[in-house]
């Protein structure tokens, strides 16, 4: 029983002494930090890691313009769904880029933030070209495609700057 004892003891005495552990057992009120007390960073207030000039054009979920699967990206995300919930088109595809990559495009679309989700024609390899998603629901009609696909037309090719910032 004397074992025991003294075995617990020693054992709380070297979790007492090691300085990243003890903080665990103590709980000190005047170090409890709160969501409010944290300063989180605002997107606009990030400085991007690199900005270049990158020819861009437009596609849209057209079954012909993309796979067996129009809605759903390289990332395997839910485009349609996404633009019927929340009418949010921020979906960019590029294959110089790793996916989740987030940019900007000032001259264009001011702050607002694009998520690389995407990936264009292999033929676009080692190349700075992207591809902006017109937003549209689940392609199920002609008139739905067509829609989108005029959209996408009229945006034609143009160069842009493009701000990047880290995934």
């Amino acid at each position: 029983m004397k074992q025991g004892i003294v075995l617990f003891v020693g054992i709380l005495l070297i979790i007492s002494s090691i300085p990243s552990i003890g903080p665990v057992f103590a709980q000190d009120e005047e170090k409890t930090e709160t969501t409010e007390d944290r300063v989180f960073p605002v997107s606009e207030d990030r400085t991007p890691a690199r900005t270049i000039t990158v020819v861009a054009t437009a596609y849209s979920s057209d079954p012909y313009q993309t796979d067996a699967t129009p809605c759903l990206p390289a990332m395997k995300f839910d485009l349609c769904q996404y633009f019927e919930e929340y009418g949010i088109e921020d979906t960019i595809a590029a294959n110089f880029l790793p996916l989740g990559t987030q940019v900007k495009f000032p001259d264009l679309y001011g702050d607002k933030v694009f998520t690389v989700r995407d990936r264009m024609n292999a033929r676009y390899n080692g190349q700075y070209r992207i591809d902006f998603w017109v937003g549209s629901v689940h392609p199920t009609s002609k008139e739905i495609i067509a829609t989108a696909k005029s959209k996408a037309r009229g945006f034609g090719v143009q160069k842009v700057k493009m701000e990047i910032y880290s995934k």
